[in-house]
């Protein structure tokens, strides 16, 4: 069995990683993964779904099904590291991206794509 003191101490690894790393505060994202972009819910058009691309080659499957493949060419979007720093630019365009089909539809072809 799992301790309640050991599901509190698990609970904020990222942020206290990103700490000792970085020796600053994580700055809130909300919903979203601190250090996986995207890693977070996405609008459809007919209601939301979570994208997690957790490294770059899940992030080019999703580029294919989505049909972009030019963000690969993007220094903003090409790695996992670039996705971070410019969560700004990629986000907005990624939920631009995924609210032109339905929830159903990503989800199909996401998955034959193993994306999650």
């Amino acid at each position: 069995d799992i301790s309640m003191l050991d599901v509190s101490v698990s609970l904020p690894a990222n942020q206290g990683m990103n700490f000792l790393a970085k020796k600053q505060r994580q700055k809130r994202v909300g919903n979203n993964h601190p250090n996986v972009v995207p890693y977070q819910v996405m609008p459809a058009a007919d209601g939301h779904f979570i994208l997690t691309a957790s490294n770059n080659d899940q992030f080019e499957r999703f580029c294919k099904v989505a049909g972009e493949m030019q963000l690969m060419e993007d220094t903003r979007f090409n790695t996992m590291k670039a996705r971070v720093v410019h969560r700004e630019v990629v986000t907005p365009k990624l939920n631009e991206i995924t609210s032109r089909h339905p929830k159903a539809w990503w989800l199909e072809k996401l998955e034959k794509e193993m994306v999650g």
